[in-house]
């Protein structure tokens, strides 16, 4: 017995064992996720700066399992690589490869640009693509591609320039078919997230909407095709108008320069750069960022991506996804207007929108900047939709992408109801209540018509305060906030136009609006601080316990893990302090910074 005891007993610390190793496998695989992992890297005195951009970049990095331990950047990441490297010498060009990755359009945008930038100072950049454009929105990837010097497409390649389309499916019908009914309203007809539900066709203010938006879109591609590869408009039209062109094709049209496979391609960019040295971006980023200047002016950096909730951001750490707390970013902002050595702040926001209050809750502290004289400027990324728009209105400036989805300042809510699948099943529930509104959210009864009453109440009320802060936020007569509100959703071209958006643009251009509005020259040295400060990989390794002081004594318990794993940790951090700082020094730069 005390044989089988022992033999309990280890087996249990070694699942112990197994359990937290994995854990610590996990973390160490999240750290790698962002450059800050990289290591030191010696640099050759002459080489070419390989990108890969045949999947979409994120603006956080994610955790992903089948790439657990692959280096990932984020989009800013790459465009302050790519300003660097442009005044860097040792670098003499710049490849990348490019596929159908499904990025959108804002982000070809904001890469095109850095791309744009860096072909600015002199140096060529080449882009190769086994086959391009040829999923719906595959007029973003070959936007992204008309921005290099150089275009090589794959023999058996095609590549699509067909424009865009969005396909919409309405189940009103269907569900109730099945019970389910959808107690839904909006503010207003333009507001049309949750059609889908309670219609069974497309509204004509719906039409309308995404009509104006693709449209937007298929102009700003036409207009970069016509610039990057000098065709006349007529004939990139006509092209536009046709099916995905098979690569001589492609090539005839000027579309592409080379047809060839990628060992050409790299053949040929080692003989037009004169050197073979390639250095991917990470090992870049390892060997070029320099640790930030103690006298480095220093604007505070928020990232806003996902969901707008109340509560602490997911930031990616276990779940592989982000959201907006408004607990995380309110408190970020608070802090960096507190801090004496903030000149300003960039906030970077990446969101549909989510909870009213919570994205109210954001508002304030960007309200709360622009009162204590701090500039707040806003950098919207793929789209700044209803609470994404609603909490940066108050900022000194809004900076969105020509492609950026922007605006939807509307609202909507209301419950799904599925007493008639109950009743299809046999189901039935008893109700208990102390109040007559107590289960007026129930999925398992409709609204009463005191409820509905109140319900449309509340709407009126969320939409006015959305409007109201919108004219004071962006200076709108009353008919101006009527045309541009009503749940619209507006492309950033269209939506600086509008005034929603103070300037056209990517994350570069905010820095530099934000410096100016600082009071920093041209030629100061600024650093980038992140707010909230990174997870050291301990408070990462200890999220997974529960993060709390329970899931440390939890470590403790196992006995002598803790001296194994920290060297590991320990080396790390080393690394990470040799590598890059968590905080991005930014070279001053008249085109992006």
């Amino acid at each position: 017995m005390r044989i089988f005891g022992r033999a309990l007993l280890w087996a249990l610390a070694l699942c112990g064992v197994v359990f937290v190793s994995l854990s610590v496998v996990l973390v160490l695989g999240v750290s790698r996720l962002g450059p800050s992992f990289s290591r030191s890297a010696d640099l050759p005195s002459e080489m070419i700066l390989s990108l890969s951009l045949d999947y979409p970049t994120p603006e956080l990095p994610e955790v992903h399992l089948d790439h657990l331990f692959e280096p990932q950047v984020s989009l800013v990441d790459i465009v302050t690589v790519l300003d660097r490297a442009a005044a860097d010498p040792r670098v003499k060009a710049v490849t990348a490869r490019i596929g159908d990755a499904g990025r959108g359009m804002a982000e070809a945008q904001e890469l095109r640009d850095a791309i744009a930038r860096f072909r600015a100072s002199g140096k060529p950049a080449f882009a190769f693509a086994e086959t391009l454009g040829q999923s719906n929105g595959g007029g973003a990837e070959y936007l992204l591609a008309s921005g290099f010097s150089e275009i090589w497409l794959q023999p058996s390649g095609t590549l699509g320039l067909t424009g865009f389309g969005v396909e919409v499916p309405f189940l009103k019908s269907a569900l109730e078919k099945i019970g389910i009914e959808h107690e839904f309203a909006s503010r207003w007809e333009y507001k049309t997230a949750m059609d889908s539900l309670v219609r069974d066709d497309m509204s004509e203010p719906h039409r309308a909407s995404l009509r104006a938006l693709l449209d937007s879109w298929q102009s700003q591609l036409l207009d970069a095709v016509v610039s990057g590869r000098g065709i006349e408009r007529a004939s990139v039209e006509a092209l536009a108008a046709r099916p995905p062109l098979f690569a001589s094709e492609a090539k005839d049209a000027g579309l592409v320069d080379t047809i060839g496979y990628l060992d050409e391609f790299m053949d040929a960019v080692h003989s037009a750069a004169g050197t073979d040295k390639e250095v991917s971006l990470d090992d870049y980023l390892a060997g070029a960022i320099a640790p930030p200047s103690p006298h480095a002016s220093r604007i505070a950096l928020i990232h806003g991506v996902g969901v707008i909730h109340a509560g602490a951001s997911e930031d990616g750490t276990m779940s592989g996804t982000h959201s907006i707390g408004s607990d995380t970013v309110a408190g970020a902002i608070r802090s960096a207007v507190d801090d004496p050595d903030i000149k300003a702040i960039v906030l970077r926001i990446n969101s549909p929108g989510g909870d009213a209050v919570a994205s109210d809750t954001i508002w304030r502290e960007v309200a709360r900047a622009k009162e204590k004289g701090i500039p707040l400027v806003v950098s919207m990324g793929e789209y700044a939709a209803s609470g994404g728009y609603f909490l940066s209105m108050p900022a000194h400036a809004i900076v969105a992408n020509p492609g950026t989805i922007t605006g939807s300042i509307g609202v909507f809510s209301g419950k799904t109801v599925v007493s008639g699948l109950w009743d299809k099943l046999g189901v039935s529930w008893a109700r208990v209540e102390t109040g007559s509104g107590a289960l007026m959210l129930s999925p398992n009864r409709k609204f009463t018509p005191e409820e509905r009453a109140w319900f449309d109440r509340s709407l009126d009320a969320i939409y006015t305060d959305f409007t109201g802060k919108l004219a004071q936020g962006r200076g709108l007569a009353p008919d101006q906030v009527d045309h541009v509100a009503r749940g619209r959703v507006w492309s950033g071209h269209d939506a600086k136009a509008v005034g929603l958006v103070d300037a056209l643009g990517g994350f570069g251009t905010a820095v530099r609006l934000a410096r100016e509005a600082a009071g920093i020259s041209e030629d100061a040295e600024i650093e980038l601080v992140p707010f909230p400060a990174p997870k050291t990989e301990w408070e990462q390794i200890l999220a997974v316990f529960g993060g709390s002081a329970h899931g440390m004594r939890q470590l403790s318990y196992l006995g002598t893990l803790e001296p194994i794993v920290k060297p590991f940790v320990s080396g790390i951090e080393r690394q990470r302090a040799i590598g890059r700082s968590p905080a991005v020094l930014m070279a001053p730069s008249s085109e992006g910074f």
